[in-house]
């Protein structure tokens, strides 16, 4: 918006408010997310993530010309949610994006000429491989989870064995082989 439009474009000043908005918002759902409000993070990411691609429709009905922005805004939007929320509600986030993009090239006919199906096609695939990765990854970090806690129950238990333990410990050779026993 800065660098592209110079000061007279119409709706720079939205778009100047627009996004700065939307990135305070996301600092925000970020700040929430790393201090365990994970709820209100994640309707925080639900709302950028909806007032992004449609604000931007709003405030400049010309995109739908053929302007492929909505499509990168949706794009962006789904990673996003991907990162933060869970595979489930990012799919279904995904879904209701595009099924209004779906409906928006339906029924503005200037859209289909400019590929609007194959940059739907793109964003179908790119919310799918960033569903899966988030699938990947909260299987990952179920792994982790579980081992650390197997990790500490361990330690735990060698922590009762030692303190449990009120005399010395030595190595005594019992036909041939070294155990651990008292003196």
């Amino acid at each position: 918006t800065f660098l592209a439009n110079h000061p007279g474009t119409p709706r720079r000043l939205e778009y100047a408010i627009l996004i700065p908005g939307l990135l305070i918002v996301l600092g925000a759902a970020y700040f929430l997310n790393r201090h365990g409000h994970y709820q209100a993070s994640a309707w925080l990411t639900v709302l950028i993530s909806f007032i992004g691609p449609w604000s931007s429709i709003l405030l400049d009905p010309q995109i739908l010309d053929g302007d492929f922005i909505p499509l990168v805004y949706v794009s962006l939007s789904v990673l996003l949610c991907s990162l933060l929320l869970p595979a489930g509600v990012t799919a279904l986030l995904a879904a209701i994006q595009l099924i209004m993009l779906w409906l928006l090239s339906l029924f503005i006919p200037t859209l289909a000429a400019y590929n609007w199906p194959s940059l739907l096609t793109y964003v179908f695939f790119l919310s799918i491989l960033s569903i899966l990765v988030s699938i990947i990854n909260q299987h990952d970090m179920h792994l982790i989870d579980q081992q650390t806690e197997q990790l500490s129950e361990s330690a735990d238990q060698l922590q009762a064995i030692l303190d449990n333990s009120t005399a010395p410990i030595y190595l005594k050779e019992t036909q041939g082989r070294y155990i651990l026993g008292n003196r």
